[in-house]
């Protein structure tokens, strides 16, 4: 009869081991999906911001077009090709993490898309370049 209980005993000890196993993977893949979301959210935040910038700096050029000469035309192709890059490095992390249709930052990345539009409009109202 011992040797029943001992096994009831190693048996439901085996399982509740099991169990935390199982709990510790879950907490430890939610902290891990939750550190990506967040350095996600702040990269698309900086791309943001970056686009915000080349913006107004393209901006400034057609408002005060002396000003744009080759040096400018170099730092804004430089900043817009870098700009490039890491949307397309942010697209394709968001693609990795299938985030699916209802991702917490859908809203931003839409804004990004709505600030490259602005950007290309601008670079279509830049000035010859001065010599």
């Amino acid at each position: 009869m011992e040797s029943s209980e001992e096994s009831e005993d190693v048996a439901a000890s085996e399982e509740e081991e099991i169990e935390t196993n199982e709990s510790s993977e879950e907490e430890i893949n939610r902290q891990a999906n939750e550190q990506a979301s967040d350095e996600l959210e702040a990269q698309l935040e900086k791309l943001s911001d970056t686009y915000a910038d080349l913006i107004a700096e393209v901006e400034g050029y057609i408002a005060k077009p002396e000003t744009y000469d080759l040096s400018a035309y170099t730092s804004v192709m430089r900043s817009y090709t870098d700009l490039m890059r890491e949307f397309q490095t942010t697209t394709e992390t968001i693609e990795a993490a299938d985030l699916g249709d209802g991702w917490a930052y859908y809203d931003i990345y839409m804004d990004i898309l709505e600030e490259s539009v602005k950007l290309t409009e601008a670079f279509a109202n830049l000035p010859e370049m001065q010599q």
